[in-house]
């Protein structure tokens, strides 16, 4: 068993991690028009979060909420709208249709809780159309404008923007794992359930290096959010789900993959068979795949992606940010598997899911599918991605003050991979430079035409 875990660590160095693969996220987004003001400093989100007491007979409004695999989004309360037709609309894979019909919706400002509800009704719309950055822009926008209005239910409105724009972080980077603005949130709720729902969002964001015993701690918190949604009536279940997957994802961070397995073979079952449960289902399933790869078990767990990624096909299409880590890791089971055609495939089904993101990003995904085709010997398709690739990571080290061992050592086997590739079409070491720099500022014209942030 230990030995098939340090070959599954050996093939994995040799690609590139996406690290939202990690559950981690970022503090801030590059190229956001939005300066969320006065939430607490980055030593201050070193904490663990608040965990709320649920009072006797305390009800949740179910309808107030929708949840992917990475966390949960909660509507304004207080507001005209249906809030169950639209995430039932929502979670059947109608979220264009939603788009386009509050789109047209006009509400005076002087309308306050509507007009901020109708921002963040936009904003959870964006995130099932995968386009993180705008979602993101909208519950800056609503926090925003609530922040310079007095009115009673200021707190609790922030509340759900603060933690919705702090939940979406997690697609846009994944440099850190604490999120300020999901602290504001917490800092501001009233409400039993609305915390709960904050501190598991928080509590998946762990660092890509945290030792045991903050995997430790993480799993202690999240079986801890199991007892409190317990004692909640008519919960959604979408915190239970949530923290099931910390869980596993704990356990299999400290290498006890039997221990994760075991724990989601059960949990997935329970899951009721209804759409609005669905994507985290898929998150599930592809936490229970990763385990299985770790233990070489590479058709069980290609089975466990091939049902996550038919949930994302349904629900948000294959461009979504969830297919892409999915695509991932079955990407990496098809290449440990001895299938490198598969496996290219699926690591060039990375690319549309991981574009909206930032170099940190993008530069693992174009290298896993320039790595992977260069195994095949498709040269040509190898080094369009590899050039990418090159591009977005000269981009991190230019901009960093200290870059990364990571960046560093993948620095130089792009140069490596690509100087292969020259010397094989007829090029020489002399020239390779010069030639490197002219296809590089081509790559990099191509790249902006796919930049997502306004």
């Amino acid at each position: 068993m230990k030995m098939g875990f340090m070959k599954t660590k050996i093939m994995i160095s040799i690609l590139a991690l996406m690290p939202a693969l990690l559950f981690a996220s970022c503090q801030k987004r590059a190229g956001s028009r939005f300066t969320i003001r006065d939430i607490p400093k980055e030593e201050e989100a070193r904490h663990h979060f608040a965990m709320p007491d649920i009072p006797d007979s305390y009800t949740v409004d179910k309808n107030l909420y929708v949840a992917q695999e990475n966390g949960i989004y909660a509507f304004i309360e207080g507001g005209r709208f249906d809030y169950e037709s639209i995430g039932s609309e929502l979670c059947g894979g109608n979220a264009a249709s939603i788009k386009e019909q509050y789109e047209k919706m006009k509400i005076p400002e002087s309308d306050v809780i509507n007009y901020a509800a109708l921002q963040n009704i936009l904003g959870i719309t964006e995130i099932y159309l995968s386009d993180y950055a705008r979602a993101y822009d909208h519950f800056c926008d609503a926090i925003q404008f609530i922040e310079k209005r007095n009115l009673p239910e200021k707190d609790s409105v922030l509340t759900v923007l603060y933690n919705n724009a702090g939940a979406v972080t997690i697609y846009l980077s994944a440099n850190a794992p604490e999120d300020r603005r999901l602290l504001k949130a917490s800092g501001l709720c009233s409400d039993p359930y609305m915390g709960l729902i904050i501190a598991i969002n928080q509590a998946g964001r762990i660092k890509i290096y945290a030792s045991g015993k903050e995997c430790g701690i993480m799993i202690a918190r999240a079986n801890e959010m199991l007892e409190k949604e317990g004692q909640v009536n008519n919960s959604t279940g979408f915190v239970h789900v949530l923290a099931v997957r910390c869980i596993a994802m704990g356990n299999r961070r400290l290498g006890k993959m039997e221990e994760a397995i075991r724990v989601l073979e059960k949990a997935i079952p329970e899951i009721p068979e209804t759409q609005e449960y669905s994507l985290l289902k898929a998150g599930l399933f592809t936490e229970m795949g990763i385990c299985k790869e770790y233990m070489e078990n590479h058709e069980g767990a290609l089975q466990d992606f091939r049902s996550a990624i038919a949930i994302h096909g349904k629900i948000l299409g294959s461009e979504s940010r969830q297919a892409a880590d999915t695509y991932f890791w079955m990407g990496t089971s098809y290449m440990r598997a001895g299938n490198d055609a598969e496996a290219a495939v699926c690591f060039e089904k990375t690319i549309p899911g991981m574009r909206c993101g930032v170099a940190g990003d993008k530069w693992k995904m174009y290298w896993n599918a320039g790595y992977s085709f260069q195994r095949l010997g498709d040269y040509e398709k190898a080094k369009g991605y590899l050039l990418k690739a090159y591009v977005n990571i000269q981009e991190i080290i230019e901009n960093s003050a200290a870059p990364i061992d990571e960046e560093l050592e993948f620095d130089r086997k792009m140069r490596v991979a690509l100087r292969e590739i020259y010397e094989k079409n007829g090029g020489n070491k002399a020239t390779f430079e010069r030639w490197l720099k002219r296809e590089a500022k081509k790559a990099e014209r191509e790249e902006k035409q796919y930049e997502k942030f306004p």
